[in-house]
């Protein structure tokens, strides 16, 4: 089977198929309706149009099969009202009709339909500011202050009970028999609530500690009293009363941090063995109140930061007492109640008030497609001037685009994503119908709800993508797992390349990667507009003749999605087209939440969209009368 890529190849069969050579009466209209109606909107110039075989010799022939119904009806339309005959314009339309349903009848139409063709070279680098720039002091800088305990102040005595504690909350039945609730999974455990822990004794010996410090040597001097409140800290927080040197100790480590010095590095000049540091700490209320209202007044958390640090509270403390409580949900323990309802009523006075950011991140179906093709021709292994690309940018390129496609096609979470292993939960097999494709399995374990999946990939979509990438590209990078993703890393730190993404950094990845496209798309089509200006078309005109990925962004802002925002995107997506209820079922399966949080994201129409339906009321309303 002969399978053509230009639209030059496609008529040469077309001829063949009517017993005609390409000089024909009827083959010589269809090129020139082409010539008239469609080709000026691939970018050629009036001039080159001259040589139409010429051109339809460059036109990839699926991007003509995408495109040419568009185009003609627009250029049509505008034929019309220059007063151009509409019986020869119907003839026109019938002979490209013919064309078209002629490619849609032939064996190799899908294969031809969804093939992404190959780039010779990537586009032409545009010029303009990072995401990360036009963000400068505009947004959270998460990684300013660090506040997790370092490894080297976590105690032989602390790490045992963060196993203890492990064991309590994952195990399938309590060793001890304390536990009420359903077992946890290790990486909800791991994810969470030892973060929360972390960060917690990291605020209390970041911040607190040396407070407390201050204070005591202050009090030794006789320069200021020392509380009830902070005798008993100190009795809590340390192994024995502090001496003078250890005060200066810990004093000179507050300086440090003040002075620029990083947490982990400011810490080593401590001795662990000093702390007590023990979990039973964190049940106390008034500190965990204090450790909440600074994450939400310093590091402007939101509510629902705090009421997870709580949580992780009442998990130690069902661990800890566990054994006196005769109640369900532990009610009859005095602490837990006391926790629970600073979780579910204080906590109210927290809710921070957020920028909508919608429009800075929503972007159409066709604009997302738009993007994925651009990414696609970033994936060539030359620059525009026959520059041969470094594998690391090659492969870089490619992590870009199968991510953002992956996402587009099942934006499933964040975490899904960067643990994806090939032959683990990244398989290969064969469909019903027997085609070969890639599948995703995931177990309880791999999952946030807890429920195992497993789901095909679009064949024509992804096969030849993934083929290329992990039987050619991915052995390239020589990592050591086998993870599907990875970062990228730098010269600055070798020892980054290849380890796993973590969560800023998919994040990180996915916006300035789809704001970097917007962003030279934008240019590109400015810079077509500019070209068919210059063709002696006014600019009217000339936006007329933009190509159809032009079109899409010339008068856009670029868009900073996330990857969260493109799971609200396909919810939405998914029920403006009439999905069946089975699809949408099936496709919340995939993504792993219910269809009722896909609703709610669906209603994030845009205003005009909401009020579309009574813009013609009145009229509605006196039809019926």
């Amino acid at each position: 089977m002969e399978i053509p890529f230009t639209v030059h190849d496609a008529l040469k069969l077309y001829a063949e198929f009517q017993g005609e050579p390409l000089e024909s009466k009827n083959i010589r209209k269809l090129i020139s309706t082409l010539k008239v109606y469609v080709l000026p909107n691939f970018g050629f110039s009036i001039p080159s149009l001259t040589k139409p075989i010429v051109c339809l010799k460059k036109v990839c022939l699926t991007k003509f099969i995408s495109n040419a119904e568009q185009i003609f009806a627009l250029n049509y339309d505008n034929a019309l009202k220059l007063g151009k005959n509409r019986a020869s314009l119907e003839n026109d339309k019938s002979n490209l009709n013919r064309f078209l349903k002629w490619m849609k009848q032939q064996n190799w139409y899908s294969i031809v339909a969804n093939r992404r063709e190959k780039p010779r070279s990537t586009p032409m680098q545009r010029t303009g500011q990072a995401l990360s720039t036009i963000r400068k002091g505009q947004r959270r800088l998460f990684n300013a202050n660090r506040y997790r305990l370092p490894v080297s102040l976590i105690s032989s005595k602390l790490s045992k009970q963060l196993n203890q504690l492990r064991t309590f909350a994952i195990a399938p039945v309590d060793p001890d028999g304390y536990r009420q609730d359903k077992p946890m999974r290790t990486i909800t455990f791991d994810d969470r609530y030892l973060h929360y822990i972390l960060r917690f004794f990291g605020w209390l010996v970041k911040y607190e500690i040396p407070d407390l410090a201050e204070k005591k040597l202050e009090a030794v001097k006789g320069t200021a009293s020392f509380s009830d409140e902070d005798f008993q800290h100190e009795q809590r927080f340390f192994k024995r009363p502090l001496e003078t040197l250890e005060l200066e100790s810990l004093i000179g480590f507050k300086n440090l941090i003040e002075n620029g010095a990083s947490f982990e590095n400011a810490a080593l000049a401590l001795d662990k063995e000093l702390f007590n540091l023990d979990l039973a700490i964190m049940e106390d209320l008034r500190l965990l109140k204090k450790f909440i209202a600074w994450g939400v007044n310093t590091q402007k958390n939101s509510q629902v930061w705090g009421r997870q640090v709580c949580d992780t509270a009442i998990l130690i403390l069902k661990k800890n007492h566990g054994s006196k409580s005769k109640r369900l949900k532990y009610t009859d323990i005095d602490l837990i109640g006391e926790i629970r309802l600073y979780r579910n009523t204080i906590m109210q006075n927290y809710v921070p008030k957020t920028k909508v950011t919608k429009d800075e991140k929503i972007l159409s179906p066709e604009q997302m497609e738009a993007i994925i093709d651009y990414l696609w021709q970033c994936t060539a292994t030359q620059y525009p001037k026959a520059t041969k690309r470094s594998s690391r940018a090659i492969i870089w390129s490619w992590q870009k685009f199968l991510i953002i496609l992956f996402l587009h096609h099942y934006p499933i979470r964040g975490r899904e994503i960067r643990e994806m292993e090939w032959g683990k939960t990244l398989k290969v097999g064969t469909m019903g119908d027997g085609r070969r494709a890639y599948y995703c399995e995931m177990d309880e374990a791999q999952t946030k709800t807890g429920t195992p999946k497993k789901w095909y990939l679009d064949p024509d979509v992804f096969n030849d993508v993934f083929d290329e990438w992990l039987n050619y590209w991915r052995l390239k990078a020589e990592v050591s797992h086998q993870l599907v993703f990875f970062t990228h890393g730098s010269n600055l730190y070798p020892d980054s390349i290849g380890t796993q993404l973590s969560v800023s950094s998919l994040h990180s990845l996915v916006s300035s990667t789809i704001y970097s496209a917007c962003r030279d798309l934008k240019t590109a089509a400015y810079s077509e507009l500019e070209k068919l200006i210059g063709q002696e078309r006014s600019e009217i005109e000339a936006r007329q003749f933009l190509s159809n990925t032009s079109k899409l962004f010339i008068d856009i802002e670029p868009k900073r999605t996330n990857p969260h925002f493109l799971r609200h995107l396909g919810s939405t997506e998914i029920r403006r087209f009439n999905a069946t209820p089975a699809q949408v079922k099936a496709f919340h399966k995939i993504i792993g939440n219910s269809e009722a949080e896909g609703e709610k994201s669906y209603l994030m129409l845009e205003p005009e969209e909401e009020t579309e339906q009574a813009i013609s009321w009145r009229k509605m309303a006196k039809s019926k009368s």
